[in-house]
């Protein structure tokens, strides 16, 4: 569903912010149709997000810029694609800061 977005990825995004519990992976800054795609999902609650860049992993946490509010999420499930592996899907779920 995603792989045709996937090709449009670039890599200079995200910052990597290390975090005592996990890693702050900062798309805030990113275009979400150039760097990243994200579809939410439950109401915002949850979302899948495509991106390109290796590192992620479940327990960390993703920002992300909606309606000009940074909103953060934590990964819940991450899959790498096979034949790229630094093409990832993750099921992300928001949580208060």
């Amino acid at each position: 569903m995603f792989n045709i977005f996937v090709t449009h990825l670039r890599v200079k995004c995200p910052k990597i912010t290390p975090n005592r519990i996990g890693k702050v992976h900062d798309y805030s800054q990113c275009d979400s149709k150039v760097d990243y795609i994200f579809e939410s999902i439950d109401g915002g609650n949850r979302g899948y997000m495509t991106g390109q860049k290796p590192g992620i992993q479940p327990g960390d946490y993703v920002l992300l810029l909606e309606n000009r509010d940074q909103c953060r999420y934590q990964v819940e499930k991450v899959d790498y694609y096979s034949n790229q592996q630094d093409i990832w899907i993750a099921l992300l779920k928001k949580v208060l800061v």
